[in-house]
């Protein structure tokens, strides 16, 4: 048996899994996929040490990390990776990763990029040399332990991402909930170079959960971002802006408050 069959299981399960799913369908949001491109790289930054410059994956998961919400560490992956100290572990996580990139990730690639999601942490600029390093490891017997154990440390991850499944329909992004994701996601991306991510979190747990009151939720919403504006390089052009956003959630708002008020 070969590695592929000692981790068939692990794989299904992966694959099985809500979050995985959603992966599948292109319907996992922009927070669920940036918390899960973090525990690669998490991992990544102990074996990209251990391959070629070509085959690293940290410079490009840190580029698509870039382009969505500030994601949520997981404990499940800071872990796994400090554990990551003999050879036959970092070649098993190594066979694990480099495969889901190479296999499941540019499946996946054309649903994630209509979905307005990076993925340029499954283009390799060597592809053959990579495919090589995979189908070497793939009847070594040695490295079945390490490989489950990888894939119990991704499925944990998925774990970690489901539970916080309600504060990621609570978290959409900058702007209004009717605009498509793709066009939320671009916006919030943007707005990271004026303002603080808790200050739209904030805001978007007060509308959700209908409290404090909404004029309430708006003013503390403005301020904290006015805040953000003082220490800002162009304060002026900032503060404009949270009025901007201010003025919009006043005016529109009344449509989100109160979605998940229980």
């Amino acid at each position: 048996m070969g590695l592929y069959d000692d981790t068939r299981d692990l794989h299904h399960a992966c694959e099985a899994h809500p979050v995985g799913q959603r992966m599948s369908t292109g319907a996992i949001t922009s927070q669920e996929w940036a918390d899960w491109l973090w525990a690669f790289r998490k991992i990544h930054e102990v074996i990209d040490k251990h391959h070629p410059v070509s085959f690293a994956r940290v410079p490009s998961l840190t580029f698509d990390l870039h382009e969505l919400p500030d994601a949520r560490p997981s404990e499940a992956a800071t872990s796994f990776s400090e554990g990551l100290t003999l050879p036959e572990q970092i070649e098993g996580a190594s066979y694990v990763l480099h495969g889901a990139h190479r296999r499941g990730g540019r499946v996946l690639e054309k649903t994630m990029e209509s979905a307005g999601l990076p993925t340029s942490h499954v283009r390799y600029a060597d592809g053959a040399a990579v495919e090589a390093l995979i189908k070497g490891y793939r009847n070594r017997a040695d490295l079945a332990e390490a490989a489950r154990d990888t894939f119990a440390c991704l499925l944990k991850v998925m774990d970690e991402i489901e539970e916080r499944k309600e504060s990621a329909t609570i978290y959409n992004g900058m702007g209004a909930w009717w605009f498509p994701k793709s066009l939320r996601l671009w916006i919030t991306v943007k707005s990271k170079t004026f303002f603080s991510e808790a200050s739209w979190m904030r805001h978007d747990e007060g509308y959700a959960l209908g409290r404090p009151d909404r004029e309430v939720c708006d003013k503390k919403f403005l301020q904290a971002m006015l805040r953000d504006a003082s220490v800002r390089d162009r304060p002026v052009v900032t503060a404009i802006l949270a009025l901007t956003f201010w003025a919009c959630v006043r005016v529109a708002g009344f449509g989100s408050y109160g979605t998940n008020k229980k």
